[in-house]
């Protein structure tokens, strides 16, 4: 440039030196006569210089006018960069500097120029600043490096900074693009991943998540505990696995109908199935499955709770994703160069390699090239910011469109510029801009909505209350679990101040500083019991567990509380131990003898009036101990009814002597019943013994009398059958001698003579 306008003003100083001789020449003449050809010719001359210096007064203010028009040109490209541009002299100190480099260190232009620029960089960064620069000095080559501003932003400010020492090595020429929203979005992605992983990873219960292929691609602790099986065990394999095998056909089925795209049939239910665990022992368990979906295909998240305790007894049960990354990418700008009415266009080289390809391989440069590889959907949303451009509505164009890179993938770009000039009637002429890669923030923004979105369903859509809140006493958010149980919804329930009124009523103050102390956690908390209020009026006892998440964007701290209502199992636990009571005061004061062996034969239970009746203990009785008492004579035989009949698991009935705490025998009638809970699983035998000793005597003193009676009835026969016999023979003398019978003989109800 500077060489131009030297030479501009060489060829302006030989104009003016001609002209001088002329007009000395016109001195000269005017000196001595001249004659008219003479005269003529210098007129000739004249014109012809006067001509020559309108042609060049022509051409100078064609130049001007023209490089007017491209320092316009090229001042508004530098000032309308997006990203800060700087010329340092070799002190560090500020020379030039365009809009958005200003911007960037928050000062107005003029208030920059011969400012130090290191002043403007953090003192973490100043290390990392100061080796960027003694390296363009030495190595003469692009460098480049990241930064934190030192300017008063409300968060910092993250740049990303090139630059090159010029030829002469006399200044620094750096671009400054700043990176603040993708490293923000980087955090905000990594705080999410922290969130879920803790959500899941302190959970009890299981939660497995798998792909399309049915895979297992996550694993927390609370599956290892239920399954067994470890994370490198389990990582990549079928779920198959987890499925009993009467189950893994109708499994496959139904997952391949869904992958297809078919209906699912539990998705957004809870439903109770079958397990399997790695020792090959089956388990009831409690299902829901939510489906989400990424760029890398369809997964299934199932949360998994272990429910045989619950099944057999109400028993209480027990009870987060892989780390994503984003790499940043393209920093540099590509610039464009667009006749609106021609449709011509000019790219830089970094323009077509955000896209894959070097310039030379781009067709003709035309906006066509702009048509042909942006996305149709990005196209039409693109000419409508032109159009609002292009009538003045908004003062520059921009557009977020997504690119067809040479590899076959779409690239995300910000697409900036501005009309610079317009034809004669208004017409937009000449616009120029710039393309920046954001692919990489892009997909940050997705990673984090989907990071997010499988959290807040995570949340919401899990088996058991929880419950989102912060330090200021906001309930951020709950479960639909907890809704359904309590009746409250996040409307009615906004504040902690709100929710403990509603379930706590006058004891809420207690509760308020027990949940005070959870934003101070560093791991997972039981809290345990507490009993609250639904808002039909019914009482619930949950059983707490919390968990601190960090720190909100706000810089609140915020906790995650999760709840097990136990409420069934509690009644149920209460309705047993009355039970248990009333059995064993009714088992104690009666005349019963009543004793329980278990599925080892073995006694475990002797009521009061057994061991009143031996006089023994009940560690002496417990076992075999009981059986020291039986009588000798009936000890085989009642052990062989007793095993017999056990084997079997048939009632039984039998008699036998057992030992009176005074030391004699006593009869007793033993009665052994099979002893069931409700799932029909066998646990042993429950038994009655009753005191027959009175009717044992009683039954022997009437066999005696029967046998007394028997002898006298014999004794009795005999002497009739004698009389009989006798009065027949005196008949008998009597009718030898002619005479009457004199008696009568009657046997039966006959007569005889």
């Amino acid at each position: 440039m500077k060489n131009k306008e030297n030479q501009k003003k060489a060829d302006l100083g030989a104009l003016r030196l001609k002209a001088e001789d002329l007009l000395r020449g016109e001195k000269q003449v005017a000196d001595g006569p001249m004659t008219e050809i003479e005269v003529l010719k210098l007129m000739q001359e004249l014109a012809v210089h006067e001509i020559e210096l309108e042609m060049q007064q022509d051409e100078l203010l064609l130049a001007s006018n023209a490089a007017l028009e491209a320092a316009e040109k090229y001042a508004e490209l530098f000032d309308f960069a997006p990203s800060g541009y700087y010329v340092l002299n070799v002190k560090g100190e500020i020379i030039e500097v365009n809009l958005s480099g200003a911007v960037l260190l928050g000062k107005e232009r003029a208030y920059l120029k011969n400012s130090m620029f290191v002043f403007f960089v953090s003192n973490d960064s100043r290390p990392v600043f100061n080796l960027f620069l003694a390296n363009l000095f030495n190595d003469r080559s692009r460098q480049s490096c990241y930064l934190t501003l030192s300017v008063t932003y409300d968060s910092p400010l993250y740049v990303h900074i090139t630059g090159m020492l010029s030829r002469d090595g006399t200044q620094f020429f750096i671009n400054a693009l700043d990176v603040t929203e993708l490293r923000l979005t980087e955090e905000a992605l990594a705080e999410s991943e922290k969130h879920y992983y803790l959500m899941t990873h302190s959970a009890n219960d299981a939660i497995i998540s798998i792909n399309s292929k049915g895979n297992i691609v996550e694993w927390n602790q609370g599956a290892e505990r239920i399954f067994g099986y470890t994370e490198e065990e389990i990582m990549g394999k079928k779920l198959e696995l987890l499925i009993p095998e009467r189950y893994t056909e109708i499994h496959e089925r139904q997952f391949e109908n869904v992958v297809k795209g078919g209906e699912h049939h539990i998705k957004n239910k809870t439903v109770e199935l079958s397990g399997m665990h790695k020792n090959g022992n089956e388990f009831p368990i409690e299902l829901s499955v939510s489906e989400w979906e990424t760029l890398s295909g369809k997964f299934f998240t199932g949360i998994i709770r272990d429910i045989s305790y619950r099944i057999r007894a109400f028993e209480e049960i027990k009870i987060k994703e892989t780390n994503l990354q984003n790499i940043i990418s393209g920093t540099n700008v590509g610039t464009w160069e667009w006749n609106v009415q021609t449709g011509e266009a000019v790219f830089n080289e970094r323009w077509a390699n955000i896209i894959g390809y070097s310039l030379r391989e781009l067709p003709t440069a035309s906006i066509e090239t702009w048509l042909q590889c942006t996305h149709p959907d990005d196209l039409i949303i693109s000419g409508t910011q032109l159009e609002e451009h292009f009538s003045g509505k908004t003062d520059y164009y921009e557009c977020e469109a997504r690119m067809h890179h040479k590899n076959g993938d779409w690239v995300w770009v910000l697409d900036r510029g501005k009309v610079i000039s317009r034809t004669e009637d208004g017409k937009p002429l000449i616009m120029t801009g710039f393309h920046m890669d954001i692919t990489a923030r892009k997909l940050a923004e997705e990673n984090l909505i989907q990071s997010e979105a499988r959290f807040r369903n995570a949340i919401e859509e899990a088996p058991l209350p929880i419950m989102l809140h912060a330090e200021d006493g906001e309930v951020l958010t709950i479960s639909h679990e907890w809704t359904e149980l309590t009746g409250y919804t996040l409307a009615d329930i906004p504040t902690i101040s709100a929710w403990t009124e509603k379930a706590y009523g006058p004891g809420k103050q207690k509760v308020i500083k027990d949940i005070d102390r959870l934003y101070d956690l560093e791991s997972r908390r039981q809290e345990g019991e507490y009993e609250i209020n639904s808002s039909n009026g019914s009482k619930l006892i949950w059983d707490f567990s919390s968990v601190s998440l960090g720190h909100l964007p706000d810089g609140r701290r915020w906790v995650m509380s999760m709840a097990s209502d136990v409420t069934k199992r509690k009644k149920i636990e209460t309705q047993l131990e009355e039970s248990e009571f009333q059995y064993r005061t009714l088992a104690n004061t009666g005349s019963t003898l009543v004793w329980k062996a278990g599925t080892d034969k073995q006694g475990y239970y002797f009521n009061d009036v057994w061991l009143n009746f031996t006089g023994r203990s009940l560690e002496q009785e417990l076992g075999y101990g009981w059986a020291e008492g039986v009588h000798p004579d009936d000890l085989n035989r009642c052990l062989e009814i007793y095993n017999t009949c056990f084997d079997k698991h048939e009632t039984f009935e039998m008699e036998g002597r057992l030992r009176h705490v005074s030391g004699q025998y006593c009869w007793l009638l033993h009665r052994g019943t099979p002893n069931y809970n409700l799932n029909h699983d066998f646990l042993g035998y429950i038994g009655n013994s009753f005191d027959i000793s009175n009717l044992k005597q009683a039954e022997m003193e009437l066999i005696e009398r029967n046998e007394e009676l028997q002898r006298f009835q014999s004794l009795t026969v005999g002497r009739e059958l004698a009389m009989i016999e006798l009065k027949k023979e005196i008949n008998e003398l009597l009718k030898n001698e002619g005479r009457e019978a004199k008696y009568k003989i009657v046997v039966g109800d006959q007569d005889e003579l």
